[in-house]
């Protein structure tokens, strides 16, 4: 299992349950000074959780780093005084198995998953625009999770909670791909998997992390001094330490995440689906949203990480360009893919991450 055999001490793997496709299970690490403990309410603990869009490749990419850094730095002064004070819970990939859908070649970030969108095909795998009845191969990756019971191109996870779910997609079409929010809330096993892991831990602040457009918030918004605080530190942080890079990778502080049936909406508001378990219940629970973008190309919110406006296709894809991004410990850089020797895979240190090591 990842992370069981690396850490030993160090930290401690559970399966938090089956994703959408058999064999792959959803993980969650703990950290702590003693991560085989169970939760006994003495200590809060901290959750980050990334990957849940599976397109979205930099998202589960940050999480693996987080680990990596807490692996090899467990014994530095400042991590065991902050494990001290609390435990840390990693969810590297929400959402396994649409990783597994859109990762096909093992890492590789200049291949990924095209679809017909839309027509008879909808949903199969494509290279041309010909190659789909509807005429639209669709080059921006798979987002959602791997169950195609009820919409042909999956189930958006992050449309597929409790708290603001009516306002999410409620049909499987091409109006907005690839974000049909399933037919009732936690319809997927992959969102009930989460529930069940909030409920049943003692979580008292969630960071989310997706990838697309170089921002960060949080659900409070002007509403919380605290919490506005604390997103403008992290602002100066990540202002500080880009400052010598070119494009500017810098996130600014914006509103994002929140409602349509959102992970961030559950988390901090009201659950508002009649008939639901958690009608009318309210985490209220501190959650941050980071929204990360590496895509180099055009010009996005005044910098040059996406190739259009429009692009959802996010992080290492690089919409059949030979540039991409190469993003390693601490820099990044842009490279020429067509110059490289092989395939390029992106695993610091000695962790791989496709799906294949999620089975248990």
């Amino acid at each position: 299992m990842i992370a069981q055999d690396l850490f030993s001490s160090k930290a401690n793997a559970i399966s938090i349950g089956e994703s959408s496709r058999d064999g792959i299970s959803q993980l969650a690490i703990k950290y702590g000074l003693d991560p085989d403990k169970e939760d006994d309410a003495t200590k809060n603990a901290v959750l980050f959780e990334c990957g849940m869009h599976a397109r979205e490749w930099y998202a589960g990419e940050s999480c693996y780093w987080l680990m990596d850094y807490l692996y090899r730095h467990y014994q530095d002064e400042q991590v065991q005084e902050l494990l001290s004070e609390v435990d840390g819970w990693i969810i590297p990939q929400s959402n396994p198995a649409g990783r597994d859908l859109d990762d096909s070649t093992l890492g590789d970030p200049t291949e990924y998953t095209y679809v017909c969108k839309g027509g008879v095909d909808s949903g199969s795998t494509c290279d041309l625009d010909s190659d789909c009845s509807s005429g639209d191969c669709y080059s921006s990756g798979w987002r959602t999770n791997a169950n195609k019971t009820s919409c042909d191109v999956g189930i958006d996870l992050a449309r597929n909670l409790s708290s603001g779910w009516n306002s999410a997609a409620a049909i499987c079409d091409t109006t907005e791909f690839m974000k049909f929010g399933g037919d009732d809330p936690f319809s997927e096993v992959e969102t009930l998997n989460l529930r069940r892991f909030i409920h049943n831990h003692m979580i008292s602040m969630v960071l989310i992390q997706h990838a697309q457009s170089e921002e960060i918030d949080h659900r409070w918004q002007s509403s919380s001094s605290a919490n506005d605080h604390m997103v403008d530190e992290l602002v100066s942080a990540s202002a500080t330490v880009s400052a010598s890079w070119s494009p500017d990778p810098s996130l600014a502080k914006s509103s994002v995440g929140g409602g349509y049936g959102q992970f961030s909406a559950w988390l901090t508001g009201d659950s508002d689906v009649s008939g639901e378990l958690d009608d009318g219940t309210k985490r209220n629970i501190p959650t941050f949203f980071f929204e990360l973008q590496i895509s180099p190309g055009g010009n996005y919110y005044g910098t040059g990480y996406q190739d259009a406006a429009n692009d959802g296709s996010n992080t290492f894809h690089r919409l059949r360009r030979c540039d991409a991004a190469v993003v390693g410990r601490g820099n990044i850089r842009v490279v020429n893919l067509c110059d490289s020797p092989g395939p390029l895979t992106f695993m610091p240190g000695r962790f791989q991450r496709h799906p294949d090591n999620f089975r248990m």
